[in-house]
């Protein structure tokens, strides 16, 4: 009987003696803003020599399609951020427990909300990367945040801005009088005899609001309705 050996890479075997995590004070970042940020490492072997320890903030948009035609490919790529932290100037060591770093970051004013689609992402992530004297202690973790760009009312169309009033049309003869009036025009039944027709109307000071603003909509509502009888003879 022959046997034959398996040689396997060693570093599949390797259990790492080093976790990282990374806590954010805000996972969603305005543009321009700080993001504030704590790395917190476990160590389990107490003779981690840590050469280096970095984070890198990055923020890249990719985009990607297929000519139907022709099968060819088209990518793009444009990079919005790209800062590296030194969190480890000199050698040190990690001793058993928990250990955290600080640090933080400004977004650019100018970056772009984070975005997901089908022909393209707009992502934004924290790496941090740990250099250490042994394998097990060599790692490095990648950390998603979202980014949501700032948009200011002098940016904004004016006719955006404006007073809107939402209106709609009906079937009935009613509907057509109210159509001059911008109004809403739903109609309604009662008893099984459709004899009227209910108006609405919603009017809004304007349809651009900033996160966390408050609206004041105004709801009209009236009723206008007919009855007719009628006798047959024979």
């Amino acid at each position: 009987m022959n046997f034959r050996f398996i040689e396997k890479n060693s570093n599949q075997n390797i259990m790492p003696t080093v976790a990282i995590n990374l806590v954010l004070v805000e996972t969603r970042i305005l543009s321009g803003d700080s993001i504030q940020a704590q790395v917190v490492i476990d160590s389990a072997d107490p003779d981690t020599i840590v050469n280096e320890l970095y984070a890198e903030v990055k923020g890249i948009g990719r985009s990607g399609w297929v000519n139907i035609h022709t099968d060819k490919i088209y990518e793009t790529e444009k990079e919005y951020m790209n800062t590296v932290i030194q969190l480890c100037r000199t050698p040190m060591s990690l001793t058993t427990g928990r250990h955290q770093f600080g640090f933080h970051a400004t977004v650019p004013e100018n970056s772009p909300s984070s975005y997901e689609s089908q022909f393209g992402t707009i992502r934004y992530t924290i790496k941090v990367t740990i250099v250490a004297n042994s394998q097990q202690a060599t790692v490095a973790e990648v950390f998603p945040f979202l980014v949501v760009t700032k948009s200011y009312f002098d940016d904004i169309p004016s006719a955006i801005m404006r007073q809107i009033e939402y209106k709609d049309e009906g079937n009935t003869n009613i509907a057509k009088h109210c159509r001059l009036k911008n109004e809403f025009v739903v109609d309604f039944t009662v008893c099984s005899l459709p004899f009227g027709t209910v108006y609405l109307k919603v009017i809004m000071p304007r349809t651009g609001y900033r996160l966390g603003e408050v609206g004041a909509f105004t709801f009209l509502q009236f009723y206008l309705y007919s009855i007719s009888f009628f006798r047959v003879f024979q």
